[in-house]
């Protein structure tokens, strides 16, 4: 089979990928149950009841984990969901996005600086997407509102306040997830 995984959502779009041959349709960020489910649907193993239940639930909370679930804006049942489950993974990934991203807002300032509209719009489309896989959703919209801001090459002072605005929660939720796993 052949399953489309895109961002983009509108159902205009699943009926093109389905038009285009392919089978089915999974939206980004995609929770890794909703793929098995797809890949079970299409792909009939004769093994399939020996299979093992895919882990949908958390792991008993370990102490870095409670104090992550108090960051205001980082949902880590999504995060954790989209981990399978698994806290040790999930914090690895949280620990590779302050390590990659913690900047991102001043890299998107310095490629608006050079009218490099094309990178400031990247480097916001994989802020937006990593934001989202990680349950970080109030970052994950704010990248999204930039994202669109960029592209439409809205006013400068219109992109500089929603990216001083992403620069600074952005800053705050990195300094607040390395400090709950240090």
């Amino acid at each position: 089979p052949i399953v489309a995984m895109t961002a983009n959502v509108m159902a205009s779009d699943q009926e093109q990928c389905l038009l285009a041959g392919m089978n089915d349709y999974l939206t980004k960020p995609f929770d890794p149950a909703q793929l098995y489910a797809i890949l079970i649907k299409w792909i009939k193993p004769a093994f399939a009841e020996a299979l093992p239940p895919i882990a949908t639930k958390h792991e008993p909370i370990q102490s870095p984990m409670s104090l992550l679930e108090t960051i205001p804006g980082l949902n880590t049942e999504m995060g954790l969901s989209r981990t399978m489950g698994k806290p040790d993974f999930y914090q690895r990934i949280l620990r590779k996005f302050v390590a990659q991203h913690a900047e991102t807002a001043a890299q998107i300032k310095r490629h608006l600086d050079r009218e490099n509209y094309a990178d400031a719009h990247r480097e916001a489309h994989n802020l937006k997407s990593v934001s989202g896989a990680i349950g970080a959703t109030g970052l994950q919209e704010q990248a999204k509102n930039l994202e669109q801001a960029i592209r439409a090459k809205h006013p400068r002072e219109q992109i500089d306040r929603l990216l001083e605005k992403l620069g600074s929660d952005l800053r705050e939720m990195s300094d607040t997830i390395s400090r709950c796993l240090s």
